[in-house]
């Protein structure tokens, strides 16, 4: 896909990286239970961990679909029953069932906080590996060549033509931070960092940090923004990046519970959020789509 060469977690290591983590919080919940209780959720918390763990080794689609739906089914029986019970359950209890709930998505924002550089990382990696090229320090840019990340050129490149079109917006299913601009200057103004930008209104965030998935529970993303033509009536705006929104269509890694994971969760989307599937009808009928990476 367009995002392979920065070489970020694949869908199955998220997805054992989530197993592990639900493995520990268990651990952790088997000691609020009494003795009774605690010997028969190990036995179910077990089965469920090794079901996961076999469908993930499987690595087919449609394993990986079904070990992802356990799991967030897993979470959605935990949710439901900390509701339930919040009324009677000591408030120490609801934190664990709390930590139980958010641990799926929030352990796969974290792997993809931490392994997944932004679009700036990779330029900065990309300017690096040249000055060092020109000291003679580096040969020419190979998996050989002693470079930090020769994923990190393709990638740059990749996003800087990305950056350059004039389309109205960037719709995207990653979860990670690839688009992010926040680390560039702003390209109105010039400041750097953008905590200073003199913009009215400032632009202290990128598009891709300051909007909110469909899930979002901070706020509905701009659909309309996305639809229309930019300010001055040019495809995408005046402004280029700055200027052209993006959406993370199945949620971000700056919001865990945003993500969809699972074909019950996009099926969810589509019939608990009428203004993006409203949306997806009108992006579909009214302006020109191109895909990359697919």
């Amino acid at each position: 896909g367009f995002c392979r060469p920065a070489d970020g977690p694949s869908w199955p290591e998220l997805l054992n990286i989530a197993a592990k983590e639900l493995s520990a919080v268990n651990k952790t919940l088997k000691q609020a239970k009494s003795p009774g209780q605690e010997v028969e959720a190990a036995r179910d918390e077990d089965e469920l961990f090794n079901s996961v763990t076999a469908l993930i080794k499987m690595g087919d689609h449609t394993s990986l679909e079904h070990a992802a739906q356990l799991m967030e089914d897993s979470f959605d029986v935990a949710f439901a029953r900390k509701k339930k019970s919040r009324a009677t359950v000591k408030p120490h209890s609801d934190t664990q069932e709390d930590l139980r709930v958010t641990t799926l998505r929030a352990s796969i924002c974290s792997e993809l906080i931490n392994k997944v550089k932004t679009y700036s990382d990779f330029r900065r990696i990309r300017r690096k590996d040249l000055e060092a090229m020109d000291r003679s320090e580096l040969g020419p840019l190979t998996d050989e060549s002693g470079s930090s990340n020769p994923g990190a050129h393709v990638m740059a490149s990749r996003l800087d033509h990305l950056r350059c079109t004039t389309f109205t917006a960037v719709l995207t299913t990653n979860y990670s931070r690839e688009l992010c601009l926040c680390d560039d200057p702003c390209e109105k103004c010039g400041a750097f960092p953008r905590k200073a930008c003199r913009c009215s209104p400032p632009n202290t965030q990128c598009w891709l940090c300051k909007g909110f998935p469909p899930k979002s529970d901070k706020g509905c993303p701009d659909y309309l923004r996305m639809l229309r033509p930019g300010p001055g009536g040019a495809m995408g705006g005046t402004g280029g990046a700055e200027d052209r929104p993006v959406l993370q269509m199945h949620g971000s890694a700056n919001e865990p519970n945003s993500l969809v994971i699972s074909s019950e969760g996009y099926r969810q989307l589509l019939h608990t959020k009428p203004a993006y599937l409203a949306f997806l009808k009108s992006l579909m009928s009214c302006r020109t789509s191109l895909y990359i990476g697919f």
